[in-house]
């Protein structure tokens, strides 16, 4: 019985060690930044009462605040395809903070070639160059 005791010490005690080294490892991401947050992902659309991040739907509440790593900020700093951060209203659907965790790269358009004018020209029935 002593050695079935002592094995779920040493084995209760060492899950323990192992848990607290882990929590003591975890670092914000940007100085200020929260530890770990509530929802995390892509920002799929914004509208001014709400966001959709990874399909799902949050709302905005007047005291909702927004985080760049350079600050606070406005909604107007984030767009859509940025990841984010948000911490929860106590598990609503309701964002209390909204963190910048890196931002979209910007859409490049392609350039493309102007279509030349066509220098065919037809002579008596004839198409010619």
């Amino acid at each position: 019985m002593k050695i079935i005791y002592t094995a779920v010490t040493v084995l209760f005690l060492s899950w323990f060690i192992t848990c607290s080294t882990l929590a003591g490892e975890l670092q914000p991401l940007y100085p200020g930044y929260p530890e770990v947050f509530d929802v995390q992902g892509s920002l799929d659309m914004i509208d001014e009462n709400r966001v959709i991040i990874n399909d799902l739907s949050y709302e905005l509440r007047a005291s909702t605040s927004f985080h760049t790593p350079k600050g606070s900020t406005s909604l107007a700093a984030f767009s859509e395809r940025d990841q984010v951060g948000a911490l929860l209203v106590s598990e609503a659907m309701e964002i209390k903070s909204l963190w910048l965790i890196k931002s979209a790269a910007p859409v490049v358009k392609e350039k493309r070639e102007e279509e030349k004018p066509s220098i065919l020209t037809r002579d008596n029935g004839v198409w010619k160059n």
